[in-house]
């Protein structure tokens, strides 16, 4: 074996490109930060403007189903007929009642053959002549159901739909209802956390009719832009970068990804064009998100974990310039030994080479020595093309330097880690793999190689995505059927006031309560899932009090069991929590996690006896305790408790009370809790003696004081 020399010269240049390459590798993988931020949004974006399409749809089409119902009364058609605006007043004005009370529609209006406004439900007093709107116009010109986005001259925007009333072939008038779209924001808030706001073109409205109804709460809207002002937003944060997100144009466009500031914060929006009346734009919505804090982490990690490698790079030369001569030495190493270092490597290639999973082994400073025929299938690149590279031939830029720094220095200090990685193949397609990297020590103990087994999990990611925009898609989905079960339950309610009698109908009225209640039920639970799909919490979340959350469980938990006649009592014991204790996510949700669990506890506990709540605080980790003298489960129970749609209490007394004793559920409530608990970062699970002997239920949080 030839005897190498090492020149302390040729040091130099290497640390000037040392530094070099790490002021680089800084500049890209911020830059990468900012383009995975980027894309993220751009799915949210893209995903909101889909579900705002997909709501008004959903609720123009329980308009038709309402205006359909109405249809159907022939004194109705009668007025309408002769233009007795008195007699269609007396019967539309309880028909309006039930449609702001179950479907919050507002206005109501009838017109004749002409488009003269006969009545107006909600503002009978008033007349407004020969209706205008494009929308009424585009029914009389097509004879057809019509509907679409209009504004009034205030800037309220409203979702309206126009439906022709034919008799025997002939018109007789037509019927109009209307809603705002306000609700659109708080939805897209809730569930994609997204800010939302609506923009009118100045050149529909009315500056005087503004003023009049907009100018006394301060700050109209009307300066936004000399095209736009603004009608509603559902949080003022990102109000003064909406100019900058409006192109110079006026059309809405938006470059996806683009940054935008306003003060002290930075945000990624998108903007598209509604409201459309043939070529007419009449408005614009914006959805924005905050991006400051991400982005604020982002640099400052980056920049330490530079600055960190780069103080570590000089240290290393320092050594390299002190320990030349021991370096020389080490490569004089005879050719014999190096033989049995070769065969082992030979010995250990053999073991695994018809391994299933991928298989990589690099030395202590991660040059690749081996991989097995599975990495090469996988990636598409030969053993020839990676032997003496780094694995970062596979990377694909989805990780941050962090991620990297953390598992390096897990395995260099002897531990295993185990993760998640999203890889490039040569032809540069992403996968996904499933990787534990375990450091191989000598006689001395000290590290001789990493080997890592990868295993392929892009297929179960992509059906686990699937699946998560698939609860999202169906949350929404849903809506339509819940808002026609409604109305059908509003009509048979009325229908049952006139025939309190009918034993048939009071059966049936019962069936569409609890049927109508139980889809809501799903409809929630359904965006609860969505949340947790699309959010993460340390971008929605903030510091939570803890003792305030349990109290306010106990007492809600309290009334609303009493007001069910139940007589089960309540012992909270967290006295030993300190008062400042606290956990980072969004409190709506714990309240829910800790409401859930009371509320099985509350629900399989007989009356007289106890349900008990103990926490305490074990370093940075705090466990709450909620023990029940209730009937308890078997270990069968206990192994299905957590699957979606298990409930332990027979079918047959299922019950839509929270606190029911034994009532049972839908069984998703334990589910969801699970994945509230989780979400934050902790755990949940249920414990208990056995049938008769009570059940606790165990969760464990990180808190910080």
């Amino acid at each position: 074996m030839s005897d190498k020399r090492i020149s302390k010269i040729s040091l130099v240049p290497l640390a000037l490109g040392l530094a070099l390459v790490f002021g680089l590798l800084v500049y890209q993988v911020f830059g990468l930060e900012k383009d995975k931020l980027a894309n993220e949004s751009a799915r949210l974006f893209d995903t909101s403007q889909k579900m705002i399409s997909q709501w008004l749809l959903q609720d123009a089409q329980s308009m038709g189903v309402a205006i359909a119902a109405m249809m159907s009364n022939q004194s109705l058609q009668t007025a309408l007929e002769k233009k007795d605006g008195a007699a269609l007043g007396k019967i539309a004005a309880s028909v309006l009642g039930r449609l702001k009370e179950d479907h919050h529609i507002s206005h109501l209006y009838f017109h004749d053959a002409r488009r003269r406004n006969i009545l107006s439900a909600h503002e009978p007093e008033t007349n407004s002549g020969v209706e205008q709107n494009f929308i009424l116009l585009q029914s009389e010109a097509t004879q057809a159901s019509a509907w679409g986005l209009n504004p009034d001259s205030a800037g309220e925007i409203w979702l309206r739909m126009s439906q022709p009333w034919l008799k025997d072939g002939k018109l007789i008038g037509y019927i109009e209802l209307e809603k705002n779209i306000y609700s659109l924001g708080a939805n897209i808030k809730q569930v994609l956390g997204l800010d939302f706001y609506l923009l009118v073109v100045k050149d529909t409205l009315s500056k005087e009719a503004w003023d009049k109804k907009r100018g006394a709460h301060g700050e109209s809207g009307w300066g936004l832009t000399d095209k736009y002002a603004l009608s509603y937003a559902s949080s003022e944060a990102a109000r003064s970068a909406l100019p900058e997100m409006i192109d110079a144009g006026g059309s809405g466009s938006l470059r996806r990804g683009q940054l935008f500031t306003s003060g002290d914060f930075t945000f990624m929006g998108s903007v598209f064009p509604i409201m459309v009346s043939g070529d007419k734009q009449a408005g614009a919505i914006a959805v924005a998100r905050d991006v400051t804090a991400m982005l604020g982490a982002s640099r400052k990690t980056i920049l330490k974990s530079g600055i960190i490698s780069m103080i570590a790079g000089v240290v290393l030369l320092g050594v390299l310039f002190l320990s030349v001569g021991k370096i020389e030495k080490g490569l004089s190493v005879t050719e014999a030994t190096y033989k049995r270092s070769e065969d082992e490597l030979h010995r250990l290639t053999a073991a695994v080479e018809q391994a299933g999973d991928s298989i990589m082994i690099t030395d202590p400073e991660g040059n690749i020595q081996y991989v097995n025929p599975a990495f090469v299938k996988i990636t598409g690149f030969t053993r020839t093309e990676v032997l003496g590279k780094k694995p970062s031939i596979i990377k694909s830029g989805k990780h941050n330097a962090r991620f990297y720094k953390k598992m390096w220095n897990t395995i260099k200090s002897g531990k295993v880690w185990s993760g998640h990685f999203i890889n490039r193949k040569k032809n540069g397609a992403l996968y996904e793999e499933e990787s534990t990297i375990s450091p191989i020590f000598d006689s001395d103990d000290k590290i001789m190689n990493f080997i890592a087994i990868k295993s392929d999990v892009t297929l179960i990611s992509s059906l686990t995505k699937a699946r998560e925009y698939f609860t999202s898609v169906t949350s929404h989905e849903l809506a339509t059927p819940i808002q026609r079960l409604g109305f059908v339950r509003t009509l048979m309610s009325g229908m049952l006031k006139q025939n309190q009698e009918d034993e048939n109908l009071s059966k049936i009225v019962q069936a569409l309560d609890s049927s109508y209640n139980d889809l809501q039920r799903v409809q929630s639970a359904t965006n609860l899932l969505a949340h947790l799909s699309f959010n993460k919490v340390e971008e929605t979340g903030r510091n939570i009090f803890i003792q305030p959350v349990l109290s306010a469980s106990v007492e809600s938990a309290l009334d609303e069991s009493r007001q069910e006649g139940r007589d089960v009592k309540i012992n909270l014991n967290v006295g030993s929590i300190p008062i400042k204790a606290q956990l980072f996510g969004k409190q709506d949700l714990m309240q829910q996690a800790i409401d859930e669990v009371l509320s099985n506890a509350i629900k399989y506990t007989p009356d007289g006896k106890e349900v008990t709540i103990a926490a305490k605080l074990e370093g940075t980790l705090l466990e709450i305790g909620i023990h029940d003298e209730g009937r308890g489960m078997t270990d069968t129970t206990l192994e299905q408790i957590f699957e979606p749609f298990f409930s332990p209490s027979s079918p047959s007394f299922h019950s839509t009370g929270r606190y029911k004793f034994e009532g049972g559920g839908m069984g998703l409530g334990l589910t969801i809790t699970r994945m509230i608990v989780e979400y934050h970062g902790g755990s949940l699970d249920l414990r208990s003696d056995g049938a008769g002997r009570g059940t606790t239920t165990r969760i464990i949080l990180p808190v910080f004081v």
